[in-house]
Parts: structure tokens; C-alpha cells; sequence
């Protein structure tokens, strides 16, 4: 009954966060997004497509990070849960513990539980570190893609250094979402 409980707490509070605020703010991203999208469009088609030509690259390595996290996060939830309602059960039962000496064997366990949520956990923040090198290596190609494409372009006159400027302001603003040192970016992955 106790790892029921800890489990709905558990599941709640994560419901509570994607929809309290993920939902929104993913919502208020995707639209920012397409509104840069369409305003670059219109400044210079070109500079866009060169842009929107790492929108594949980018999608893969969301969809890959995504599918491989999601179970472990799962995984260390289903831990905590399953660590709280042990240790209800332990302090709750801790003197019949005592009257058989049990309680090393109760410490165990809960150091079992721990040491199993540990290594998941640690997996899901490696993939994190690697999903936080693969944003940063996304922004510098992106970087050079538009000042190179645009300095060419802006050198050849077909765009203006402005143009080249504005497109280096909607950049960073480009990969906000995603940038996981981003509080809003950690709350839609938890």
C-alpha cells in the first residue's frame, strides 16, 4: 500500500510540473520559433534555409536524447518511490525489527534501493552532459553556417550587414529552448 502511495505522490508531482508550466512554455517556444522562422524568411530567404538546413540534425538528437532518458528518469522515479515507501515501512516496523535484529538487514535494502536509483540516475545525467555538447556543437555550426554563408553574402551585396545581424540576434534566441543550462529547458526533460 505504501509504494502505491509514494508512487502517486511521485507521478503527481511530475504531472503537476509538465503541465503546470512544460506544457506552456513548450507551447510559447514552438510559437516563437515559427514567428522567427517566418520573419527571417522574409528578411532573407537564404540566410533561412542555410539556418533551417540543422533543424534535421537538431530533431534527431532531441528525439534520440528523449527516447533514451525518458525510461531512466522513469526508472529513478520508480526508485525514490519505491525508497520512500521502504523506509515508512522500516521506521514504522523499526521495533519488531529490533526484537528478531533485523534492522542491518532493513539498512541494506535501503542501501540496495539506493545504490540501483544511483547508477540509473547516473546514466540519464551522462546523456545529459552529452545532450548539452550536442546543443552547444549545434549552435557553433549554426554560428559559422550563417556568418560564413552571410558574410559571403553580405561581401557580394545580395545581403546587408543588418540583415547579417539580425539573423546573429535571432540565433541565440533560435536554440533558448534547448539549451539545457536553461531552467525552463530542465523542467520540460525531468
Amino acid at each position: 500500500d505504501l509504494p502505491l502511495l509514494s508512487r502517486i505522490q511521485s507521478d503527481t508531482q511530475a504531472l503537476r510540473a509538465l503541465f503546470g508550466s512544460g506544457a506552456v512554455a513548450t507551447a510559447a517556444d514552438l510559437l516563437l520559433f515559427v514567428s522567427m522562422l517566418a520573419v527571417m524568411a522574409a528578411t532573407s530567404l537564404r540566410l533561412t534555409l542555410v539556418l533551417v538546413g540543422i533543424v534535421p540534425a537538431m530533431a534527431i538528437l532531441l528525439r534520440t536524447f528523449h527516447r533514451r532518458t525518458h525510461p531512466l528518469f522513469h526508472e529513478v522515479r520508480r526508485y525514490t518511490a519505491e525508497m520512500g515507501a521502504r523506509l515508512a515501512e522500516t521506521l514504522e516496523g523499526l521495533p519488531m525489527l529490533a526484537s528478531f535484529e533485523r534492522r542491518g538487514w532493513a539498512l541494506r535494502e535501503l542501501a540496495r534501493l539506493g545504490a540501483a536509483r544511483y547508477r540509473i540516475q547516473l546514466k540519464g545525467e551522462q546523456l545529459f552532459i552529452l545532450w548539452f555538447h550536442g546543443i552547444n556543437l549545434m549552435q557553433v555550426i549554426a554560428l559559422t553556417l550563417v556568418l560564413g554563408a552571410g558574410g559571403w553574402w553580405a561581401k557580394a551585396g545580395v545581403v546587408s550587414l543588418g540583415t547579417l545581424a539580425m539573423f546573429l540576434g535571432y540565433l541565440r534566441r533560435f536554440f533558448a529552448p534547448l539549451d539545457p543550462s536553461s531552467p525552463r529547458s530542465s523542467r520540460r526533460t525531468a
